[in-house]
């Protein structure tokens, strides 16, 4: 698996990327920021954790902030570590596939899709994506200094709510507010995420899932 160059591949404990924290109190996320970095990043819907899981999800995230402020000396990778837990916790209840899944139809998915790719190769460059019925997954790097990942995140958003909504006359937020994302450190590792978000129809017995993506050596 080929990395596009000007890719950057960070180590352990030689960077320190820029923090934006987005939220307030028990809510806030941190983003991490990097320039040439490659992102793994996956947002959900709104409605795809239970309100009690949900509630369950923010208190353990309001320790984790505790702890980590008790902790000055935290380095950037362990405080990622930790919010690598927290997502995978929150994997293991949309793997499930709770709530609406609109995602799942495929003129819902198609919406996504065509908003993924509209800036591939001029704002940002893809390496993989995969839309599941109730969250999606997606690896890129940012193609301008200039450009803000939270922006690109919220014109997804954005674009793909108000067509989606429009398309099934329905109306309301549609995504969470916010979302994760992961700064890859190693080429190990960018080769285990694209796999990841690969594979990720298949752990859910998605049968014959057609709405994943991954970067070949010719692309």
């Amino acid at each position: 698996m080929s990395v596009p160059e000007g890719v950057v591949f960070p180590k352990d404990r030689v960077y320190e990327p820029g923090v934006v924290r987005r939220g307030h109190g028990q809510n806030w996320v941190p983003h991490w920021q990097l320039q040439n970095a490659v992102y793994h990043i996956s947002f959900r819907l709104i409605d795809a954790i239970p309100e009690t899981v949900k509630r369950q999800i923010l208190e353990e995230r309001r320790l984790l902030a505790q702890w980590q402020n008790e902790l000055p000396g935290l380095s950037v990778q362990e405080q990622q570590r930790q919010e690598e837990l927290y997502s995978e916790r929150i994997e293991h209840f949309l793997a499930a596939g709770y709530g609406e899944c609109i995602l799942g139809k495929p003129q819902a998915a198609e919406i996504v899709k065509n908003s993924l790719e509209y800036f591939d190769g001029q704002k940002y460059r893809l390496h993989a994506w995969c839309i599941m019925p109730n969250h999606l997954h997606v690896a890129l790097d940012l193609l301008s200094t200039d450009l803000e990942l939270g922006r690109v995140v919220s014109g997804w958003k954005s674009f793909t709510a108000r067509e989606i909504n429009k398309c099934f006359e329905r109306s309301g937020a549609l995504w969470q507010p916010d979302y994760y994302n992961r700064i890859i450190r190693d080429y190990k590792e960018y080769v285990k995420t694209i796999e990841y978000i690969w594979h990720n129809p298949d752990k859910a017995k998605l049968q014959n899932w057609e709405w994943r993506w991954k970067r070949t050596e010719e692309e």
